[in-house]
């Protein structure tokens, strides 16, 4: 993997950067190899992040990994697809709902949706009559959208790979769990500027930065995830590419995020909101752009490790058995920097195919399906998709009424 340490912001430019968090050396967590012997293929890069110290309205103050790795294959053999999570589909039902909610839809108009995968946030437009864009480099994924104004591209979202699917302006333009991918945000939101409508609106939703260490949420880090953000970086940035923020919604969703809603600056269409002013006074007041914010969460992450590996430990020397429920990209990050593998952990069962057989990458520990699961009867499930464990003890309530017990990470180490 090519990696190289960054001199400046990719954002302002500011050359002042600060440490901030280092969870070291890891292999790509979004690879999930077939055989060991990637050990000798691959290379690890470094999950370390710098701050942007903020001295002036010239520098942004945003996170962002102190280095550039090549993640670009990745999207060759992509292992995630939106429609095989269930929690997945309401959460992208929910912010397709926001965007009909802003009533300024009518028939015949464009909505886009930036890194669409398979298509499910579309596919909750299918009924309306308006044209539908996926774009999205992943070329392995199917899409799941059953509607003729529906086009897919296969490819990174820019100005000219819209305008080869559409001459069309966008009504509404959709950006879900993916800006934090981007290496030049500004230049990606001068694209969607270009492409939007005048009385259009855009949709980013993401992990909210504040949330993210409120709740030791350093799963979050990942070779892909290159910036990080809260409403204060991406005011900046937005109002950088000619746009601004009309409202924010905090969430929930994986630890907790944020629903940005923007507009072409100085259009008349959709009023700032009381609530975005006064998340951005929250957002000061709790510590955005001071180093001790960021200080303290990296001791809280050192803590969780000591206390996943201790727990652990004490499991396997009781003679207990221990899965992994959820063979996610953010779970390869945890692993990794805790140090666990197949010596603690017997297999990993996943709901999606396209993982049996394969490994959890840094960890070596077997992909298997949720029948295996079943049969095996282990003691715990390490739940390292945690923030979905309600819905996966509903899921798994026969293991659980047998006494299975469900392990969970973050935001605190503890077993239910």
């Amino acid at each position: 993997m090519n990696k190289q340490r960054i001199v400046a912001c990719r954002i302002c430019g500011n050359t002042n950067l600060a440490p901030c968090i280092d969870i070291g050396e890891q292999y790509l967590s979004s690879i999930f190899p077939d055989h060991l012997s990637y050990r000798q293929e691959l290379e690890k890069c470094p999950l370390e992040i710098v701050r942007c110290v903020k001295t002036d309205e010239q520098q942004c103050g945003a996170l962002q990994l102190a280095f550039n790795c090549d993640i670009s294959g990745m999207y060759q053999n992509y292992p995630y697809t939106s429609s095989s999570n269930t929690s997945m589909r309401k959460i992208l039902e929910d912010v397709a709902n926001s965007g009909k909610d802003l009533g300024h839809l009518k028939a015949g108009d464009t909505i886009l949706d930036i890194g669409c995968n398979d298509g499910t946030l579309l596919s909750f437009f299918e009924m309306d009559r308006v044209n539908l864009i996926g774009i999205d480099p992943a070329q392995n994924v199917a899409s799941r959208v059953n509607s003729p104004g529906f086009v897919r591209v296969k490819d990174f979202f820019s100005r000219t790979t819209y305008e080869q699917a559409t001459r069309d302006k966008a009504s509404l333009i959709f950006s879900v769990a993916m800006f934090y991918h981007l290496s030049n945000p500004v230049q990606f939101c001068q694209d969607i500027a270009a492409v939007l409508k005048d009385d259009g609106a855009v949709i980013i939703q993401m992990a909210y930065l504040p949330a993210m260490i409120n709740t030791n949420m350093y799963d979050n880090i990942v070779h892909e995830h290159v910036g990080y953000y809260g409403i204060h970086h991406m005011k900046w940035i937005l109002e950088k590419a000619g746009l601004e923020l009309f409202d924010v919604l905090l969430n929930d969703v994986y630890g907790g995020s944020f629903r940005l809603f923007a507009k072409k600056r100085g259009t008349p269409h959709f009023k700032p909101t009381v609530r975005l002013a006064a998340h951005l006074i929250e957002e000061t007041a709790w510590g955005i752009f001071e180093p001790e914010t960021y200080a303290q969460f990296m001791s809280r992450i050192q803590k969780s490790k000591a206390d996943l590996q201790s727990l652990l430990g004490r499991i396997r020397g009781e003679g207990k058995k221990v899965w992994v429920y959820g063979a996610s990209t953010k779970g390869n990050t945890i692993l990794q920097f805790c140090h666990i593998g197949a010596d603690q952990v017997e297999a990993a069962a996943d709901s999606n195919a396209f993982k049996f057989g394969k490994f959890m990458i840094g960890s070596d520990i077997p992909i298997k399906d949720e029948k295996a699961l079943r049969a095996a009867a282990p003691d715990y499930l390490l739940a390292l998709p945690y923030s979905f464990v309600p819905a996966f003890r509903e899921r798994e309530k026969e293991l659980v009424q047998r006494g299975v017990k469900f392990i969970v990470p973050l935001p605190e180490v503890h077993v239910i």
